[in-house]
């Protein structure tokens, strides 16, 4: 298939961000969530979800931050298509000196 490149963003209604933000706290918190630790679809090793909220618990976690995400009215939006070339080049000041730039 080659290579491809995506980007995408959310859009919260202005009156929905305190109150998502809420909801979001107090599912973090059934869930079982250190204060103020935040949450990733992609957990990285230092992260608490990484080693303690996994398999079905981690799923049902997301169904329930997606379900309030949709009740308070957030739009998601992902554009992907495919690359017909990539450039890797070393620059000082790339994390791990990797850059991909496309033409």
């Amino acid at each position: 298939m080659g290579p491809l490149v995506a980007i995408g963003g959310v859009h919260v209604p202005e009156e929905s961000v305190k109150p998502l933000e809420d909801a979001l706290e107090a599912i973090c918190g059934e869930f079982g969530f250190p204060q103020g630790q935040e949450f990733k679809w992609s957990p990285g090793r230092r992260l608490w979800m990484r080693r303690n909220l996994v398999d079905a618990r981690r799923e049902e976690f997301f169904r329930r931050v997606l379900q309030a995400a949709q009740g308070y009215g957030v739009q998601a939006v992902v554009v992907g298509g495919r690359c017909r070339a990539i450039t890797r080049y070393r620059s000082a000041h790339a994390r791990g000196g990797r850059v991909a730039t496309l033409p």
